[in-house]
C-alpha cells in the first residue's frame, strides 16, 4: 500500500470526552500527526491578533508566545509540537496535557481535533487507510477512494518476464507497457462486471496508467480482493471519508 505510515505513540489515545464538543467546535482527526500527536488544537489568529497590544510586531508576540508556552507546557506529561506559521496550531500527545491547554488557552481556541469514537481510534492505526474529513462522502454517496498506478515493482516485474521474451530492449519495453495497460483494464471491467455501486475513472499516460475508484463499505472487501488478484504490484492509495 502506498499510504503505509509510521505511529510512534507509546499508548493508544482516548476518545475527546462530551464535555470538549460543548465547549469548542469539534471536528475528527484524519491522523496521528506526525506519528505521534492525536489531539490537534487551531487558534483563531483573528481573536489571537486582537489580544496583541497596539503597536507590538505580531512576530515578537508569537515569539513570546513561543516561550510562555514552553514555559506553560513543562510539566507536560509528554511531547507536544507549536507550530506558529500560517495558522497558530497545538499538537498534543497526552490528554491531560490537552485538556490543561484548552483550560490555558480557550477564549482563543478555533476548534479541536482528536479521536471521537473507539472504532475512529481503531482507523487511526490502520497504517494502509488514509482518512479525509469532509461534510459528506464523495459525490454525497462514497465512503472510499481507490487510488491505483504502476508502481516500480510492477514496472520491475513485468520487465525481466518480458526480457526475456522479447530478446531485446525495444521489444520488452512495448510489452511490458502494453501489459501493465492490459492489466489495469482487465481489473476495470471485472468490477464493472460485478455491477458494484463505484464511480471509475481511468488515465493512461505514456508509460504510466491509473485509475480512481470511488466506493461504498458493502462492496469493500470485494473490490480489494479482486485488486489483490489481478493487479497485485500496482501501488495502491485507499482513503475513507470520515464526517
Amino acid at each position: 500500500m502506498y499510504n503505509r505510515r509510521s505511529i510512534r505513540l507509546e499508548t493508544r489515545p482516548c476518545v475527546l470526552e462530551s464535555s470538549v464538543s460543548e465547549d469548542y467546535t469539534v471536528r475528527p482527526s484524519a491522523s496521528i500527526y506526525y506519528g505521534k500527536y492525536p489531539y490537534k488544537i487551531t487558534f483563531d489568529d483573528q481573536i489571537v491578533n486582537k489580544s496583541i497590544p497596539e503597536g507590538t510586531d505580531f512576530r515578537l508576540f508569537d515569539h513570546e508566545l513561543y516561550f510562555e508556552f514552553r514555559d506553560f507546557a513543562k510539566n507536560f506529561n509528554n511531547f507536544y509540537k507549536l507550530i506558529l506559521q500560517g495558522k497558530r496550531r497545538i499538537y498534543i500527545s497526552d490528554y491531560q496535557d490537552f485538556t490543561s491547554t484548552l483550560g490555558m488557552y480557550g477564549d482563543w481556541v478555533s476548534e479541536v481535533q482528536g479521536p471521537v469514537s473507539d472504532d475512529h481510534i481503531d482507523m487511526l492505526y490502520t497504517t494502509d487507510l488514509d482518512l479525509v474529513v469532509k461534510t459528506s462522502p464523495y459525490y454525497n454517496k462514497y465512503e472510499y477512494k481507490l487510488e491505483i498506478f504502476a508502481s516500480y515493482y510492477a514496472i520491475r516485474n513485468l520487465w525481466l518476464s518480458t526480457t526475456a521474451i522479447g530478446n531485446g530492449v525495444p521489444t520488452a519495453t512495448h510489452q511490458w507497457k502494453t501489459q501493465m495497460k492490459e492489466d489495469l483494464e482487465n481489473f476495470i471491467e471485472t468490477l464493472k462486471a460485478q455491477n458494484f455501486n463505484t464511480k471509475i475513472s481511468y488515465g493512461s499516460y505514456g508509460s504510466y496508467h491509473n485509475a480512481v475508484i470511488f466506493f461504498t463499505q458493502n462492496d469493500y472487501n470485494d473490490i480489494l480482493t479482486f485488486k489483490k488478484l489481478i493487479v497485485p504490484d500496482f501501488r495502491t492509495r485507499i482513503t475513507k471519508v470520515i464526517i
